[in-house]
């Protein structure tokens, strides 16, 4: 069975130890539930609702990473979205992917951070060793 057909249910709840580290800028960036429905609206290629997407997301991100983001919400965004978290079952495993895809898409070109240059990676390892 290849990886196209194969279904998905929502991650069991992640522990401490086992939930995905999201960097800062991450979190920061999801902050906006309306920004991140915008944001996964863009992969709805799959027939998912932009709410869809976003539970998508937030499910995918690990406990504490989506709790920074919950926090933000307004209450019927936190309504609409955790009811679609909970209903998030038999989700193909491309559909997944294509969403997260397009997420990080968007993310990184909305963030402005385009890679370091060698001058830039340079002086921090120099500053960072000691050399």
């Amino acid at each position: 069975m290849d990886n196209q057909n194969q279904a998905v249910s929502a991650p069991p709840s992640a522990t401490p130890s086992t939930a995905p580290s999201a960097t800062p800028a991450l979190a920061a960036s999801a902050v906006s539930m309306a920004s991140a429905m915008s944001l996964a609206a863009a992969s709805t290629s799959v027939d998912l609702s932009s709410v869809e997407c976003a539970a998508i997301v937030l499910l995918s991100m690990g406990e504490e990473p989506a709790a920074q983001v919950l926090r933000c919400l307004s209450r019927d965004e936190l309504l609409e979205v955790t009811m679609a978290m909970s209903r998030m079952n038999g989700v193909k495993v491309d559909a997944v992917q294509h969403t997260l895809q397009r997420f990080f898409e968007q993310f990184r070109a909305q963030s402005g951070v385009r890679g370091a240059s060698r001058s830039f990676l340079q002086r921090s390892l120099d500053i960072a060793l000691g050399a």
